[in-house]
């Protein structure tokens, strides 16, 4: 009805101004309301007549096109920029509108307002009902919606109690009530039922998983078993072969022998004739190598030559007994066999304290064969207990590379040492193999914790190794270590590895890797130390197999030496000498070095040979004559190297090598190399089933300057250690091996190869005595000279003069420091050929390394070289736990040593005499130059109380008690003992 009457009354004054304008019915554009509600219109003017003055006068005024120009400009740009406004804030404008419509027209305004913005209700929850505004704030909003909701419900409520009663009103809320709580638990038991099944469908989709992977491992093991089932019975298939090849071989074998009978019945020889003859029958052909090696097996590839021999039955290795709680490995790849719960001792100082382990000296180039952190520990494993050496070789390999080295418990120093040595080189994948667990756990414990394993192998053929007297463990030929070399390396080669095998005294001066794996050195299997010249000449001190095909010729070299040992050591009766006695000995027939060369000449020549290891069983009488002789009769080829000159990288050569004239050795930028290509046995051809049945395979012998000698090696002198060439700067060799070196800790020592802290793991007796006296400090002679020349008399005179330093020096309270000899004295033996004219491998090693700045030449005693109770002064000059002794020396004049005589000193007031003329000092040295005779230590004479210390120095150190009438006897190459006649 409102809105009727102001349509009629808006009617009624259509004519009172065409400005009316209908608000309800009549929405202008948004810029036109823009425009009418934010800007402000001019003020409008009166009409006039349209020839009244004023228009004419305003017509005729000269600005008038300028203005009307000016105005029509401004308000096009108005109009433009009201129309961007609208556009960017229509929302804003809408709300804008509404306001103004319900600010001055009403409610009926804001409810158009609220259907304009898409307002459901017909009251807008953007009204503020009480001052009928627009109010857009959002706590309020929400409120308001709240207030209209109870207010419908009370509405809602109200007419229902009208229409109904007040208790049918309240039975109808009731119902309505349980109607919605039971939709809401309805929808609630749906709502689970719905999260039931999904839980139903995981656990089934999971058991199905399951079953799935659970049939897949029975499919697996039904596998695996049906693969076992199949190797069994080719396994008992091969065994059933073998039994009737032994078979035959049996009844071959017994007619040669009974062939043999009848020769022998003819024959006038003595029984034992007959029997070496039966033991060196070399006429058989060999039996063929079989295809699928074992770990540990070993084959008959070769003649059995008159020897009965069958594999042994495999034995549980014994359990070992140490006095700690030790736990041998009883399951396949078990790394706690040891415990290492007792940490290292606490090494006094000048005792071989710990000190600790060197840093590595690798090269960028080198970088990429450094192991160290790549590989895992073994802790003591039995490395024979079926598995462990595959376990092993994946923990302690490196690029498919392994070096392998032996220790027994008196060597663990010299093993130590080797460890530092590859250490400096970045190389960590070694396997370090002892005798017993025992000696393993020893390094284990030790200050370094040098990781290591031990072998129960040949333990099982103890009766065996008692019969030919090869069972000593702690001495230099311990038979089981020195054969374990070749056992391993041969399984290493059948799993695919190249194993590197060295003795403690070989030195490593540079990685030797990328020679080996560049040319020329690249094509070659096996290697070895050219010791004679010859393919049969190998030192095994460093032996080496790389690329080897699974079922070659180098791994039946490996295989066979330890077959051939097998063989001799198992034969009933015990194999026999000329005189009739057994074969026994580590360097008799079952020399290892000997044996392996007879199987390399084997294998070059294709013909058996056993030039070496069989002869020993003739008479060695007139100067070896019937040994040669029968080494003649069994026709054996003459092997021979092929010889090349071959151009190598000098990248990857000895610095020290480039300018040394070595010719033929070396000519120009080639060198020669020496090499025979494999053969093997006439009839046999191992490569046949391996992976590479093209693949050439060769040896090699290392060349002079790749593994050099200390002495009486293949190759020119200006590379062997004897004659100082070691000592060169920069190194002219890659790896020196101290074969026929004498005293290998002080010779390594005298030469800067002995990394200090090894010694930790040798076992001292003089602690206590060592720390008593070193609380003082030490005392030295310097300026000894001697114009002898007999040997005889000069080495004993020098061992006379150690042996009055441990009397002096114990007096005084303070440690002896053993002097080094003059190497200018006339009895050390001199030769133009060495580095310095001086070359002497008995009684001394030369050494650069000594003086203050450890650059000066002296020669360190090799007859007197204890290093116990006593200090080398090569120790003394290099050893960095002597440091304290080397920074606070004095040197006093042996005039102001010695009594009014001249040439004695008084043991009773030295250590008084010493104190004074020490300044306090920690180091006395006592300078001989000034007496008349500077070429022996004056006598002590006049003792007026019990050393104690001396004599536990001398009963520990036989060797340097020289004191008359103990001499160097039975020549001047041995140390000092008792002599009595």
């Amino acid at each position: 009805m409102a809105t009727q009457r102001r349509e009629h009354q808006h009617r009624e004054r259509g004519d009172e101004g065409e400005d009316v304008v209908d608000l309800e019915n009549h929405r202008p554009h948004p810029s036109v309301l823009l425009s009418s509600s934010t800007t402000p219109s001019p003020p409008k003017k009166k009409r006039g007549h349209p020839f009244s003055s004023a228009s004419m006068n305003e017509t005729n005024t000269g600005d008038d096109g300028k203005e009307q120009t000016s105005h029509a400009s401004l308000k096009v740009l108005c109009y433009l920029l009201i129309f961007i406004a609208s556009f960017v804030f229509y929302e804003d404008l809408l709300v804008a509108r509404v306001a103004v419509r319900k600010h001055f027209f009403g409610l009926e305004s804001g409810v158009g307002a609220s259907q304009l913005l898409g307002e459901e209700e017909p009251e807008s929850d953007l009204i503020d009902t009480r001052t009928g505004k627009l109010d857009l704030n959002l706590r309020h909003i929400s409120k308001r919606k709240r207030e209209r909701v109870e207010t419908i419900e009370e509405h809602n409520e109200k007419e229902l109690i009208d229409r109904v009663g007040l208790d049918k009103a309240e039975e109808i809320v009731e119902e309505e009530q349980e109607e919605k709580e039971g939709a809401e638990m309805a929808l609630q038991i749906e709502k689970e039922e719905e999260e039931k099944k999904k839980r139903e469908k995981e656990e089934a989709e999971a058991r199905r998983r399951i079953e799935e992977e659970e049939e897949e491992t029975r499919r697996k093991k039904e596998e695996e078993k049906k693969e076992v089932l199949e190797r069994e019975r080719r396994e008992m298939e091969e065994m059933g072969r073998a039994k009737e090849d032994a078979k035959e071989d049996e009844e071959k074998k017994e007619a040669l022998e009974e062939e043999e009978a009848k020769k022998q019945s003819e024959e006038s020889k003595s029984s034992r004739d007959d029997r070496n003859t039966n033991n060196i029958n070399l006429g058989e052909e060999p039996e063929h190598f079989s295809e699928k090696t074992k770990e540990g097996s070993y084959v008959r590839a070769t003649s059995h030559y008159g020897l009965s021999w069958s594999p042994p039955a495999p034995t549980a290795p014994p359990t070992p007994t140490i006095p700690k709680v030790v736990e041998e490995a009883v399951e396949i790849g078990d790394s706690t066999a040891i415990s290492l719960e007792d940490q290292a001792p606490n090494f006094d100082i000048f005792t071989g304290g710990a000190l600790p382990l060197s840093d590595p000296e690798d090269t960028p180039e080198e970088h990429e064969w450094r192991s160290i952190g790549q590989v895992m520990p073994i802790n003591g494993m039995d490395l024979d207990f079926p598995g462990n050496l595959k376990v092993a070789a994946e923990r302690r390999s490196f690029r498919k590379e392994i070096i392998l080295f032996v220790s027994n418990r008196g060597g663990n120093h010299l093993a130590a040492n080797t460890v530092a040595n590859l250490r400096k080189l970045g190389f960590e994948h070694y396997i370090l193999i002892t005798n017993t667990a025992e000696t393993c756990y020893d390094l284990l414990k030790g200050p370094w914790g040098v990781d290591c394993g031990w072998t129960s192998f040949l333990q099982n053929r103890a009766k065996q190794m008692g019969t030919f007297q090869v069972t000593a463990e702690e001495q230099a030929t311990p038979f089981r270590l020195w054969w374990v070399r070749f056992h391993y390396m041969e399984r290493l080669v059948g799993m695919g590895y190249n194993p590197m095998y060295v003795d403690t005294d070989v030195r490593f001066e540079m990685n030797p890797y990328p020679l080996l794996k560049s040319p020329p050195f690249d094509k070659f299997t096996l290697f070895a130390q050219d010791e004679n010249g010859h393919p049969g000449g190998l030192n095994i001190g460093c032996v080496y197999a790389q690329n080897a095909p699974e079922f070659g010729v180098t791994r039946w070299v490996l295989n066979e030496t330890v077959s051939r040992m097998l063989r001799i050591i198992d034969t009933e009766p015990p194999l026999q000498k000329w005189n009739g006695q057994v074969a026994a000995g580590a360097k008799e027939t079952l020399w290892d070095q000997h044996i392996f060369n007879d199987v390399v000449e084997t294998a070059v020549s294709g013909k058996p040979v056993f030039k070496r290891s069989m002869q020993r069983l003739i008479d060695p009488g007139d100067g070896n004559r019937l040994r040669d002789d029968w080494v003649k009769n069994q026709n054996y080829d003459h092997s021979a190297w092929d010889l090349s000159m071959e151009k190598i990288d000098e990248k990857v050569l000895p610095l020290g090598l480039k300018d040394v004239d070595v010719r033929p050795m070396k000519v120009d930028d080639t060198y020669e190399i020496k090499s025979k290509k494999f053969q093997g046995l006439k009839g046999f051809s191992p490569t046949e089933n391996g992976k590479d049945p093209n693949k050439d395979e060769y040896v090699c012998g290392f060349p002079p300057w790749f593994v050099s000698g200390w002495s009486g090696i293949a190759g020119p002198a200006q590379v062997q250690g004897q004659p100082g060439y070691w000592t060169a700067k920069p190194a002219r060799i890659v790896m020196g091996h101290a074969v026929g070196a004498l005293r290998k800790t002080t010779t390594f020592k005298g030469l800067g190869w002995w990394n200090y802290g090894a010694e930790a793991y040798k076992p001292y007796k003089l602690q206590n005595v060592e720390e008593k006296l070193g609380k003082k400090g030490v005392l030295g002679f310097i300026g000894l000279k001697t114009n002898e020349a007999n040997a005889i008399v000069g080495v004993e005179s020098h061992g006379l003069s150690v042996a009055r330093v441990v009397e002096i020096a114990t007096s005084a309270g303070r440690r002896p420091i053993s002097p080094t000899v003059p190497c200018d004295a006339p009895w050390i033996e001199k030769n133009p050929s060495a580095m310095h004219g001086i070359m002497m491998r008995h009684q001394i090693v030369l050494s650069q390394l000594c003086g203050r700045e450890r650059n000066e030449m002296c020669c360190q005693s090799l007859n007197f070289d204890c290093d116990e109770g006593v200090m080398l002064e090569v120790d003394f000059w290099n050893d960095p736990r002597y440091a304290r002794f080397r920074d606070d020396i004095i040197v006093v004049s042996a005039k102001d040593v010695v009594n009014d005589s001249g040439n004695e000193i008084d043991l009773s007031t030295i250590e008084v005499k010493i104190d004074s003329l020490s300044q306090g000092k920690k180091t006395v040295f006592v300078d001989l130059a000034a007496l008349e005779d500077s070429s022996i230590v004056p006598k002590g004479v006049g003792e007026a109380k019990y050393v104690p210390e001396r004599d536990a120095i001398f009963a520990t150190c036989d060797r340097l008690d020289c004191r008359p009438p103990n001499k160097p006897f039975p020549s001047e190459h041995e140390p000092c003992r008792r002599v009595t006649s």
